[in-house]
């Protein structure tokens, strides 16, 4: 997989010299593709590609996500398959922007598969933090009330779902058990889920956190890839 892409397509690095490029009258493709990723919930300015460039440090830990991404949908397809977290001690490094890369790859590679479905999401971001703090809000007439209703849905339902920087807060037991059920449930119906984190181990802080059985449930379920390069906040990355 290559690590850069063309800014006016969210496709050419997967079809390679498409005649469509720049034509969104004749790709067939990219209109169940963005449907895809409205339906994920994934941010709008996090639709476009971003180009990563590792440090040497970086490089094998590249590959193997580069690798993961090229075959996605064989991994999420297949019974038993582990989850991903994607971890670096070091903050801004590309743990999110290679999760996002991995989901966007996903929902691409179904997308022709799912064309003439336009209600069901097939993938799920989730920014960890945001979806405690909306799961909070009880009035029904709350925009965060329906925002956490609406993700916890999609969460529950997706082929494949990213739970963003987890354990960047302690949780509450009200949180802990917002985040603990969706993930048991998913782990439970074999669905695959990537976790990014700050932590790159089971520690007594991150269990601290997240509560014991949750860090378990993560950390025994998932391949571990370890981001330790410098960061890149604050550099263009396209």
């Amino acid at each position: 997989m290559s690590y850069k892409s063309d800014d006016d397509c969210n496709f050419i690095e997967y079809c390679g010299e498409c005649p469509y490029a720049n034509n969104d009258e004749h790709c067939l493709r990219r209109p169940s593709f963005y449907r895809q990723l409205k339906l994920s919930r994934l941010p709008l300015y996090q639709w476009r590609n971003y180009t990563l460039y590792p440090d040497d440090i970086d490089v094998e830990a590249f590959e193997k996500l580069g690798e993961i991404a090229d075959n996605i949908k064989e991994i999420v397809e297949t019974p038993g398959h582990k989850n991903l977290i994607i971890c670096s001690e070091t903050m801004g490094n590309g743990k999110t922007a290679w999760a996002i890369k991995i989901l966007k790859r996903y929902l691409y590679d179904i997308a022709w598969s799912v064309f003439l479905d336009d209600e069901t999401a097939h993938g799920a971001f989730v920014l960890t933090s945001q979806y405690v703090c909306d799961a909070k809000a009880f009035d029904v007439n709350d925009v965060c009330h329906k925002r956490f209703m609406e993700l916890r849905d999609v969460a529950d339902k997706a082929d494949i779902a990213v739970w963003d920087d987890i354990g960047s807060a302690e949780y509450t037991r009200y949180d802990y058990t917002n985040l603990l059920v969706p993930i048991e449930r998913r782990n439970l119906a074999g669905k695959f889920n990537i976790f990014t984190t700050n932590f790159t181990d089971c520690t007594d802080k991150f269990i601290e956190r997240v509560g014991d059985r949750l860090a378990t449930r993560i950390w025994q379920t998932s391949d571990i890839i370890e981001l330790k390069g410098r960061g890149f906040r604050g550099t263009k990355l396209c």
